[in-house]
């Protein structure tokens, strides 16, 4: 099993799917503060 922590607030409710392994997963978006720049300072 994998542990991850992720710091920010749930835009949507988490949806659980299954792929075609019948393995388990959640997808979820997460609104946080933090300005990101790429290289382009775009």
């Amino acid at each position: 099993m994998n542990k991850t922590m992720l710091i920010g607030r749930l835009t949507s409710a988490p949806e659980i799917s299954k792929t075609t392994n019948d393995k388990s997963y959640v997808r979820v978006t997460l609104a946080v503060n933090r300005r990101f720049k790429n290289e382009k300072g775009e």
